[in-house]
């Protein structure tokens, strides 16, 4: 078996050529957490400290979001949903979505532009 992974971030599971959806979300939680943080994950220590220890100026939302996707069972990893859940909490973002598609439709227009003056 081959480990795929960049040690640190990689979840246990995968050292024992298992993954899971929770797999990449763990994978995304160290990576977000060292980009909120700076902290640099042990290769093979599959325990972090809390992100509110790392940074104690993040949102609970957050602290609560990370601290959940980097646990070391995938059973305890929260959903996409759950995710999503989280995150929009943590960004106070509004669930309708009308928002996002106002700025999908901006930066859309933006990069056609680009690409027309790149002709």
């Amino acid at each position: 078996t081959t480990a795929y992974g960049t040690p640190g971030f990689a979840p246990p599971e995968q050292y024992q050529g298992k993954t899971y959806p929770a797999s990449d979300v763990y994978a995304l939680g160290v990576t977000l957490l060292r980009t909120a943080t700076l902290y640099d994950p042990p290769q093979f220590q599959f325990t972090h400290p809390s992100a509110e220890e790392l940074n104690p100026g993040l949102s609970q939302a957050m602290v609560e979001a990370l601290d959940s996707m980097v646990r070391k069972s995938a059973d305890e990893r929260p959903s996409t949903g759950r995710l999503i859940q989280f995150f929009s909490a943590a960004c106070e973002i509004s669930p309708s979505g009308k928002e996002m598609t106002i700025l999908a439709r901006r930066s859309w227009r933006k990069i056609k532009k680009l690409f027309r003056n790149l002709k």
